[in-house]
């Protein structure tokens, strides 16, 4: 057990919470790595995700817009999958990425972020309503079923949605929507 928890927690604030270190990489890895506190920080959380391609879109995505991304297992597939790293391409070794072993790790993890948003088709509130600061959380459910029951009382007072125009149409593609509300976020701020 301890050796998939060394897997796993591979982020650690530094004491003045400046930057994140990453442990067990080469200082060139390292440098590309850190994050500096200059830029906003945001959290994507994506929960069990299952599909590797939405993954590696989403942490491409991540990298290029200085988000930190959360992933909550079990995962649907292997870090080490090939097609997470063809739709991640080369950006992954630029990601800030935080690996909990299910979702009372990602709750007790002094680096979660302060304040966390769920985005949901059971929602009411737009996304565009949502008044977003540094230090927030995304948080999106996976493909296949969303989230459960008891992560929805969790957050019941944070769920937005982005609405659909065709009545039929339930959701979007979750890569699609990470971008959606991450740029909405980039906007609200200036950016």
């Amino acid at each position: 057990m301890a050796k998939l928890d060394a897997l796993i927690v591979r982020v650690h604030l530094r004491s003045d919470a400046s930057c994140v270190v990453f442990e067990n990489e080469s200082k060139q890895q390292s440098k590309l790595r850190v994050f500096s506190a200059t830029f906003q920080v945001i959290h994507v959380i994506l929960f069990r995700p299952e599909i590797p391609q939405n993954t590696g879109n989403i942490g491409r995505l991540c990298a290029c817009t200085h988000t930190r991304l959360h992933l909550i297992r079990p995962l649907g597939f292997s870090l080490s999958d090939r097609y997470l790293k063809r739709s991640g391409m080369d950006y992954w070794q630029y990601l800030d990425v935080c690996e909990h072993i299910n979702f009372e790790a990602f709750l007790n993890n002094p680096g979660r972020p302060k304040r966390i948003w769920l985005l949901t088709t059971h929602a009411q509130h737009p996304y565009t309503e949502a008044s977003f600061r540094d230090e927030d959380g995304i948080l999106f459910g996976n493909e296949g079923s969303g989230c459960p029951d008891y992560v929805h009382k969790e957050f019941e007072n944070f769920r937005i949605t982005i609405p659909m125009m065709h009545p039929k149409v339930r959701s979007l593609n979750l890569a699609t929507a990470v971008g959606i509300v991450r740029y909405e976020i980039l906007r609200q701020c200036g950016c």
